[in-house]
């Protein structure tokens, strides 16, 4: 899984799983490559989260919230705007309801690291 990581990449993974079980869950293999490459882990439960957000199964807009928040790539703020402009592209028809999802979203601030 993380055989392409590069030293000190970051790992998100969406998993039912609490933080503390979930490094149990892990192959081994995967344990040593997050230690050995020094690789940022975090985790959600963004299928949870979805679900609390009327989306359904429709975990890609909880997952780009927590990449840029984790990454850095954007600050919290421009993240949240950037998601709202791309779900009224994406869901021009159910704009409305995917706009008032997103600021749902924005007050969640979920992703944590778990390692």
């Amino acid at each position: 899984m993380l055989e392409k990581a590069k030293l000190g990449g970051l790992f998100l993974l969406n998993s039912p799983v609490g933080p503390r079980e979930l490094w149990d869950t892990l192959p081994l293999s995967v344990q040593s490559q997050i230690i050995e490459k020094k690789i940022a882990f975090h985790a959600i439960d963004a299928y949870r989260i979805a679900d609390q957000l009327g989306l359904g199964h429709r975990i890609n807009t909880i997952m780009q919230a927590c990449l840029f928040a984790i990454s850095g790539i954007l600050p919290w703020e421009k993240a949240i705007a950037a998601i709202k402009h791309a779900a009224r592209e994406s869901y021009a028809r159910a704009g409305l309801r995917m706009r008032i999802t997103v600021d749902k979203l924005a007050q969640y601030r979920v992703c944590s690291g778990y390692v």
